[in-house]
């Protein structure tokens, strides 16, 4: 029985460090490229910052990684109730673990997938007007007189 007891501790923690890995966040700053964005052509312009505000940045998972936290956290949660030795409480333990391990996996997800941010509106030279989000990965402040790079469908801001 104890070793059964420590190899659902094993596969707990393995469960638990495969979610967070699985949440990592992607690049979205001003200096992040993905690979079909570089040796393209792109353009650049240069203007001043003339507002600013924080915002926060999900990440934009589809399909089956939107279940991956929940399911892994609910399996864990399961397989630690699953440990209870009274086999009456074993399947409330079992269900209720699941259930927090579920629960527990969806705010890891969430919390992971979510960084810090900075909208930037922007005054060109040309006189036009725009607005880039971006990850807060550089400061930034009024006034300040930055690039804005467009390249591969994205925009880019840096000093």
């Amino acid at each position: 029985m104890k070793k059964l007891a420590k190899i659902a501790k094993i596969i707990a923690i393995t469960s638990v460090m495969l979610s967070l890995a699985g949440c990592a966040r992607s690049p979205v700053g001003g200096r992040d490229y993905n690979a079909n964005q570089v040796r393209q052509m792109g353009s650049a312009d240069n203007g001043v910052v003339t507002a600013m505000r924080s915002i926060n940045i999900h990440e934009n998972r589809g399909g089956a990684s939107n279940y991956a936290g929940p399911a892994i956290g609910g399996i864990a949660g399961a397989v630690l109730g699953a440990q209870v030795r009274d086999p009456n409480a074993r399947r409330l333990a079992t269900v209720i673990g699941g259930i927090a391990g579920g629960i527990a996996g969806n705010q890891i997800q969430a919390y992971t997938g979510k960084q810090a941010g900075v909208e930037l509106d922007i005054r060109l030279d040309s006189g036009k007007r725009i607005l880039a989000a971006q990850a807060a990965d550089e400061q930034f402040a009024v006034g300040d007189y930055v690039r804005v790079t467009r390249m591969g469908g994205a925009y880019r801001v840096t000093h």
